[in-house]
């Protein structure tokens, strides 16, 4: 077996740092360390086999760019509107103004849901997690002039005050555009 060979099998045992240690002359050294560089990147000492120490510089941080973006546009597909209700007319009943209304916030179509709600500060946004409601029963209707109250029970999410099946209601007034509006809630 030629010296040379005989280096070759025991740099495959020697670490960088211990060839830097040695008392060579610092050609012989640094001949040493890139051939020692390269058999620890051949055989998989670094943990990634076939990947450059260079590559893995920018690896980490491209994975985590990517995270990133992908819980960015996870949340933005989360919050975005799942259908698209249509805003009640003059000739919709106070009852079905209210169904419109659950029916928007469940789908997250907070367009219509703030143009039926008047309450003051109650606009919803894109980010908001607002009590929502299904299975939604109408179990009686009051009109008075241009005021309504429409009771309802339902199954609520997002709400520990209210339980599924109570009865719960809303109050309308007719606005300028005579559509029905939200513009109170609770039991009367």
């Amino acid at each position: 077996m030629s010296e040379h060979a005989a280096t070759r099998t025991d740099l495959r045992m020697v670490t960088c740092a211990e060839w830097r240690m040695t008392r060579r002359g610092d050609r012989r050294v640094a001949r040493d360390q890139s051939y020692s560089r390269k058999m620890r990147h051949d055989s998989g000492v670094n943990g990634v086999l076939g990947k450059s120490p260079v590559r893995r510089r920018w690896a980490v941080p491209l994975l985590a760019a990517t995270g990133v973006v992908v819980a960015a546009a996870g949340v933005l597909a989360w919050s975005a509107p799942r259908a698209d209700i249509a805003d009640p007319g003059p000739d919709a009943t106070p009852a079905q103004v209210v169904q419109a209304y659950v029916a928007a916030v469940a789908a997250r179509d907070f367009d219509t849901a703030n143009f039926i709600n008047a309450r003051p500060g109650s606009d919803l946004g894109r980010f908001s997690r607002p009590v929502y409601m299904d299975h939604l029963k109408v179990s009686g209707t009051q009109v008075v002039g241009r005021e309504a109250y429409v009771r309802f029970t339902a199954d609520y999410h997002r709400d520990n005050t209210l339980t599924d099946g109570q009865e719960w209601g809303y109050v309308l007034m007719r606005g300028r555009d005579e559509v029905w509006h939200i513009t109170s809630a609770g039991v009367a």
